[in-house]
């Protein structure tokens, strides 16, 4: 037990040392609510126009509802835009709240890795359906070139023997008498 623990703790140790134990904490997006009585009225009549274009397909609803969206946005857009003016009137530090109101309006970067291209047999191709059809291909053929490959042609299940030496179950009719 003792040269056990021994080379636990070395191994730990190693362990620790080459992968540390990283803990994060993720921030929480802090989504400030809209208390414009005018907002919410606009957000109430854009989601009723919503509604009712996904029922009806009607292009004058598409058009009433892409109109209702861009006025309620505009409206965020001036309710966000009147808070961060009192903000920075009301602020010690003007340059640090500034930036501030930089950093949290500014949109993160995202990169967009899609598969554009790919080498089928030798040929570059970028059309979606043979893509998806050579990978389809790929995915459902791999594990039999891998049981191929590998000598694993036998495909036999081997059952196991049934065993004598257990009694034979024999069942009879009971009656109600028997089973209360």
């Amino acid at each position: 037990n003792d040269a056990y623990d021994k080379f636990n703790t070395t191994i730990q140790q190693a362990l620790n040392y080459t992968c540390p134990l990283i803990t994060t904490r993720q921030q929480r997006y802090k989504k400030h609510p809209v208390n414009d009585p005018t907002a919410a009225e606009l957000k109430q009549q854009f989601l009723r126009a919503q509604n009712l274009y996904h029922t009806s397909s009607s292009e004058e609803h598409k058009r009433r509802a892409f109109l209702l969206k861009k006025e309620y946005d505009l409206q965020l857009r001036k309710i966000r835009q009147d808070t961060n003016i009192t903000k920075i009137a009301e602020a010690d530090n003007k340059s640090k709240t500034i930036w501030h109101i930089i950093n949290s309006e500014r949109k993160t970067k995202t990169e967009i890795n899609q598969l554009t291209k790919i080498n089928i047999n030798g040929q570059d191709t970028s059309d979606p359906s043979e893509i998806a059809d050579y990978l389809n291909n790929f995915f459902t053929t791999t594990a039999e070139e891998t049981i191929m490959k590998n000598g694993n042609i036998d495909k036999q299940q081997s059952l196991p023997a049934p065993s004598t030496d257990l009694p034979n179950l024999i069942l009879t009719q009971t009656c109600r008498q028997e089973v209360s």
